[in-house]
C-alpha cells in the first residue's frame, strides 16, 4: 500500500484502502454487525474514497490513529444523535405561542401541516433527526410506529431508538437511549417536560430498541 498523503485516492478516485482491508480482511454484510476487534473503514465524505480506518472496542467506541495526537480510543456517535445532543434545552413557546424550532421538528419528520408546539411532539424529534442526519425515519407522529421500524437490538446502545409504555393502546413515547443508571434507562428525547431532555425511566416501561437498518450512512464501510 502506498504511503498515506492528505490528497490520497483524490485524483484518481482509486480505493486503495478499502480494497487493501477487502483483501485482508473477511467482510461484514452490514456496520451493524461489528463487535469488539473488527477493523471499520471510513470515507469522511459520502463523495469521497476510504481513507480511514479503526479498530472497534465496543458497541460505540473505536481505537484509531489521530493526525497531530497518536493512538487514541474514542466514543464513536452515530450522527442523528450527535444532532439530538445538540438540540437540548429547546422548550415550547408558553401559552399560544409556538417555538418555530419545535414547528421544525414536524415539519422534517414529514408533517408540515403541523403548526401548534402543544401537538405531541416526541416522535416528530425522533423522525427530525433522523431524516437530518439522512436516514428514513418512520414517517408517522405515534411513537409505536418505530417499533416497526429499522432493525430490533437485543441490548440497549448508545443513540439507539427506545419506545416505550405510556398511557393505553395506541399511545407511547419514543427517545434515544444514552445510558442506564441506578437500574434506569436514561434517554434523551423531546416533548420530556415540554423539552428536548434526558430523563430516566423504569426498564418496565420498554417495549423496544431500534436501530436504522443497513446504516452504512454513518461513514463507516466494514470489510
Amino acid at each position: 500500500m502506498p504511503a498515506y498523503t492528505r490528497d490520497w485516492g483524490d485524483a484518481t478516485g482509486s480505493e486503495t484502502l478499502l480494497a487493501t482491508a477487502c483483501r485482508r480482511l473477511v467482510r461484514l454484510d452490514e456496520v451493524n454487525a461489528a463487535g469488539p476487534g473488527d477493523v471499520l473503514v471510513f470515507r469522511m465524505r459520502d463523495e469521497g474514497v476510504a481513507k480511514h480506518a479503526g479498530i472497534l472496542t465496543g458497541p460505540s467506541r473505536l481505537i484509531h490513529a489521530q493526525e497531530g495526537i497518536g493512538v487514541v480510543e474514542i466514543e464513536a456517535l452515530p450522527r442523528w444523535y450527535e444532532l439530538a445532543l445538540a438540540e437540548r434545552g429547546v422548550i415550547e413557546a408558553p401559552g399560544a405561542a409556538n417555538n418555530p424550532i419545535v414547528q421544525a421538528y414536524y415539519r422534517d419528520a414529514g408533517h408540515p401541516e403541523v403548526k401548534h408546539d402543544s401537538v405531541p411532539w416526541c416522535a416528530a424529534f425522533v423522525g427530525a433527526m433522523l431524516a437530518r442526519s439522512g436516514v428514513a425515519a418512520s414517517g408517522s407522529l405515534a411513537a409505536r410506529s418505530y417499533l416497526n421500524w429499522g432493525v430490533k437490538l437485543d441490548a440497549p446502545r448508545r443513540g439507539c431508538i427506545v419506545v416505550l409504555k405510556r398511557g393505553k393502546g395506541w399511545q407511547g413515547h419514543v427517545a434515544f437511549f444514552d445510558r442506564e443508571e441506578n437500574g434506569l434507562l436514561v434517554c434523551l428525547g423531546g416533548n420530556q417536560s415540554n423539552k428536548v431532555c434526558f430523563a430516566a425511566y423504569r426498564k418496565s416501561l420498554l417495549l423496544g430498541l431500534r436501530w436504522p437498518a443497513g446504516n452504512d450512512q454513518q461513514g463507516p464501510r466494514a470489510c
